[in-house]
């Protein structure tokens, strides 16, 4: 049998520390001469859990996880954010990925948290005291570097190598996956991207579109994968781009291997300025697409959606709606599928109609609508074609009335009718119109919700339910004049606390601050009286004990 101080000693820092400081603080027992059988026995003998500043739980957690067979302790591997997002993106193709994220078969005696400096892992060594900044981040106290690949084989236990099958071409096969994720999106600081942005025109266009050149660095499940225009036989498709480079080209975002990561197409519209459309690329990369257009003085889109038509963002420069971009060749036998300067009227590409005859180039196969028929919006004050329209007859929640036909994209369905999208706001999948009576707008939460998920607080204010706390229901509490409180109000949660004396909700004005906790002011004399008689209780134990 060891000593408690022995049982201490063996605990990794700060636990080490923690452990001693709060034994010599309560002098439960005399930690250098009381023997104990085990580390659960040691923590258990030496200090008071409900009285140290960790925790019940914690030490309760501490001496559950110590392994009686190795005389360590239990620790999980600690991953950076970013590091555990790059290890599930490629948990599905890479084993050894897959492994590093499973508890059981990892362990913490080489090192722990872990995180990406470059190309390099960056760890703190078995032993070394963890140590946090003021910003809640990792310190770079004591940390070492390593290779990917040696780091991971060295956080893998034998067993899960031997019954996994891990051999040198997996690790070797995970070092290049992370070399090619690091490159794409930086380190833990953003550091080490090596994503390169080229325009291309003409017949290179078309290199871009196909799918066989597209990156999976950051997996298929994106819209550059779901284009409807990557695939070859849809080569042809495109060439309206590749026919009129002077006003279209392509910005294409490539990975370290020279692979497509993403795209977007570039207009020079016939007023002189310039429009990025719809980025196609993994939402990680939208933001560096969107900066190269604030860089190069490019509009671009709001929505990356092919039903969003709008060059309605632009960091300077106030918003246009009506793009129009004038075509040297515009006769072609298939058309590919355009999200926004999709109608054609002779050598014009538009976003919105300007006529009644024109080409509508929505089709997948390289077809195209002749439009005839089309319909007034009432809203954007323009001829749209009769399928893309819905008509709307209600008086808005501004107190205009609108009665007429209206674009598909700027409508939305309620339980009971068509309205405008910008009218509406959505609950829990549903749509009302912003005077609903059946809902209402909580300040505190700069939201929308169902009336029926709402209480009034004690300011007549209406506040989320899930937020909301009862105040003293209408009780009595103990000082020298009784006062009746509240009579069940409810109050934001963040106005109220609840007591430590007698559990219930009160306002933080009506309440004192006491060794930590809260105390409604009509209860502070009970509260003085029961702090004496509990620390009177608690020193005859201890005195009887050492006794």
């Amino acid at each position: 049998m060891k000593t408690i101080i022995e049982w201490y000693g063996m605990l990794p820092e700060p636990l080490k520390s923690q452990a001693f400081t709060n034994a010599m603080g309560q002098q439960k027992n005399d930690i250098f001469t009381c023997k104990a059988s085990s580390m659960y026995q040691a923590i258990d003998y030496g200090m008071l859990w409900s009285r140290c500043p960790e925790g019940e739980e914690f030490w309760e957690d501490i001496a559950s996880r110590w392994d009686e067979d190795t005389d360590t302790l239990r620790i999980p591997l600690m991953f950076s954010s970013s590091m555990r997002t790059m290890l599930l993106s490629m948990r599905h193709e890479c084993k050894v990925a897959k492994i590093l994220l499973c508890d059981d078969l990892t362990h913490t005696t080489f090192a722990n948290y872990i995180t990406m400096r470059g190309e390099l892992c960056s760890y703190l060594p078995n032993g070394r005291e963890h140590i946090v900044n003021d910003m809640g981040k990792w310190t770079r106290n004591g940390r070492q570097d390593m290779k990917v690949g040696k780091m991971a084989r060295n956080l893998m236990t034998e067993l899960s190598i031997i019954q996994n099958d891990i051999g040198p071409t997996d690790f070797e096969k995970f070092t290049n996956l992370v070399k090619s994720y690091i490159s794409v999106i930086g380190d833990e600081d953003g550091d080490g991207k090596k994503i390169k942005f080229e325009v291309v025109n003409g017949t290179n266009l078309r290199d871009a579109y196909y799918e066989d050149n597209y990156s999976n660095i950051l997996g298929t499940d994106t819209n550059l994968w779901n284009s409807c225009m990557r695939y070859e036989s849809c080569q042809d498709y495109l060439d309206i781009y590749v026919y009129n480079p002077n006003v279209v080209s392509l910005l294409v975002a490539y990975d370290s291997n020279n692979k497509v990561l993403g795209r977007a197409l570039l207009w020079l519209l016939e007023d002189g300025e310039k429009a990025m459309d719809t980025i196609y690329a993994h939402d990680s990369l939208t933001n560096s697409f969107i900066q190269w257009a604030n860089d190069n003085d490019y509009f671009y889109k709001s929505r990356q959606s092919c039903h969003h038509s709008e060059f309605d963002k632009h960091l300077t420069k106030d918003i246009f709606y009506n793009a129009i971009v004038v075509l040297k060749k515009y006769s072609f036998d298939s058309y590919p599928y355009m999200d926004t300067l999709s109608i054609l009227e002779g050598n014009k590409l538009r976003n919105h109609e300007d006529g009644n005859q024109y080409k509508i180039l929505k089709s997948t196969d390289g077809s195209f609508e002749e439009q005839e028929n089309s319909v007034y919006d009432v809203f954007n004050n323009c001829d749209i074609h009769e399928d893309d329209a819905y008509y709307v007859s209600y008086d808005r929640p501004n107190g205009e009335n609108i009665e007429g036909y209206i674009h598909r994209d700027n409508a939305i369905r309620t339980s009971t009718e068509w309205v405008l999208f910008v009218d509406c706001v959505q609950i829990d999948r549903v749509y009302y119109l912003q005077d609903d009576e059946n809902i209402t707008y909580i300040e505190s939460r700069n939201e929308w919700h169902l009336i029926e998920d709402c209480v009034q607080d004690n300011n007549c204010d209406m506040i989320y339910i899930d937020e909301a706390v009862e105040l003293n229901n209408g009780g009595w509490v103990h000082q020298d004049d009784a006062v009746e409180l509240y009579n069940g109000d409810f109050a934001h949660e963040d106005e109220a606390s609840q007591c430590s004396f007698d559990g219930e909700y009160y306002l933080n004005n009506d309440m004192t601050e006491f060794d930590g906790g809260m105390v409604h002011n009509g209860n502070i004399d009970a509260y003085h009286e029961s702090v004496y008689f509990l620390t009177n209780k608690n020193t005859t134990e201890n005195e009887t004990k050492i006794a």
